[in-house]
């Protein structure tokens, strides 16, 4: 929101709302890349899945009571072909037993 505002006003300068314009597209296309991701995850067999990513590091929770390594090496592979600039994948399983 802040973001559109910033474009909007005219109190900055053609630079600063173009970066403010760029800024805004990629959190859009990281936002999108997150939800295909949690797709393509759930797609595996999981009911639910949830990806945040930050700076280099994606953190993956997955609904499920346990993950064997192999199940998490094949989210880790498919979050690292989607977004080339993570370095660091965490996998989560989070039970639905409260």
């Amino acid at each position: 929101e802040q973001l559109t505002q910033k474009i909007a006003s005219e109190d900055y300068t053609a630079e600063e709302k173009n970066e403010a314009f760029n800024e805004m597209n990629q959190l859009i296309e990281l936002e999108s890349s997150e939800a295909m991701l949690e797709m393509l995850i759930e797609s595996l067999g999981y009911s639910d899945a949830l990806v945040r990513v930050e700076d280099d590091k994606a953190l993956v929770s997955v609904l499920t009571d346990e993950i064997s390594k192999q199940q998490a090496n094949e989210i880790i592979y498919i979050v690292k072909s989607e977004i080339e600039d993570v370095s660091e994948v965490t996998v989560k399983p989070e039970s639905n037993h409260y």
